[in-house]
């Protein structure tokens, strides 16, 4: 091979270099321009969105939840890469726009559960937009996530809670009676001989459940390729974190009752409903386990396919031409 033929290998490998800088410079540029004005219109958004999930322990666990989305992310970054590049700008457009749409109908009706789903949508156009539907799809459950992190609307918040509270107390007077622990029912007010226990909202068991579901959804997605397996372990999220409640409202009447109420309330209420969240991420690991063993199914094999994906972006890159 001659020296010319080395270098004008050389040349075209430089050149097929720069033109692949150029062209994914130029969509950094574009996201740039579309993504700045965008995140100082939703900064308010983002600022409320924050203060719930700091300020407010109905949504404390939101604020787990956008690292985690980044995570799963993270791990399909091979993936993604592999997928090709065609965009559609058409659908992105639409989606977008339907996006930003959906953000301003929310604002304009004061609705922080409008503005805050609109994020997503429109991240998910700008991915449509610039990568296409098959790079869209391998980022859809990273992006689907993020939807446990918006706190529920307030309608559909009391809608449920008031409910549960009813079935929490009716069924926490029974295990108290059951357990020789004399109590009158008066609505949500329970009447034990020394005190009285009232099962306020944040007793109805939403607030477990909403994090036993996003739990559960973590677990799933990480043991199980199936969607039938996934779904039938959120379902089974769902009385588990209604009878941990009951659990742990029967347990503080019964150390009101048997020992003392200063024991039952305060610090102690607060540690035994971190032991109850302990024993219900138990459960739901036994039930997933009970799950696996009547309805098997593979395990997802992300770590595989990210190694085969990686390998095929590499054996796509560009290689100097010509040379030995």
């Amino acid at each position: 091979m001659s020296v010319s033929e080395v270098v004008a290998g050389g040349i075209r490998f430089r050149d097929s270099v720069l033109d692949s800088i150029r062209e994914h410079t130029l969509v950094w540029i574009q996201a740039a321009l579309l993504l700045l004005p965008l995140a100082v219109m939703y900064a308010d958004t983002f600022t409320r969105l924050a203060g719930d999930w700091w300020n407010d322990p109905n949504n404390s666990h939101g604020i787990l939840i956008p690292p985690l989305a980044l995570y799963f992310a993270w791990r399909k970054r091979h993936r993604f890469a592999a997928e090709p590049a065609q965009p559609a700008i058409g659908w992105g457009l639409f989606v977008v726009i339907g996006s930003l749409f959906v953000y301003f109908v929310g604002r304009l009706g004061a609705e922080f559960f409008l503005t805050r789903t609109s994020v997503i949508g429109l991240m998910a156009g700008v991915v449509l937009y610039f990568m296409g539907w098959k790079r869209l799809r391998v980022m859809a459950f990273p992006l689907g996530f993020l939807l446990l992190a918006i706190p529920i609307p307030a309608l559909i918040f009391n809608t449920v809670s008031i409910p549960l509270q009813a079935i929490a107390s009716d069924l926490s007077a029974g295990t108290l009676n059951f357990c020789d622990v004399p109590v009158l029912q008066e609505g949500n007010v329970l009447q034990l001989a020394s005190t009285s226990l009232g099962v306020a909202e944040a007793c109805s068991g939403l607030r477990s459940l909403v994090s036993l579901i996003a739990l559960s959804v973590i677990l799933g997605y990480m043991r199980w390729r199936g969607l039938g397996q996934r779904i039938l372990l959120i379902v089974l999220a769902i009385p588990t974190a209604l009878a941990l409640n009951v659990l742990r409202i029967a347990v503080t009447g019964i150390i009101a009752e048997r020992w003392s109420v200063k024991y039952a309330m305060g610090f102690f209420h607060e540690l035994d409903g971190w032991a109850i969240f302990i024993v219900a991420f138990a459960i739901l690991y036994g039930l997933s386990a009970l799950v696996q063993k009547l309805w098997p199914s593979p395990a997802p094999d992300d770590d595989a396919e990210e190694a085969a994906a990686l390998a095929r972006t590499q054996n796509t890159a560009p290689t100097p031409t010509g040379v030995a």
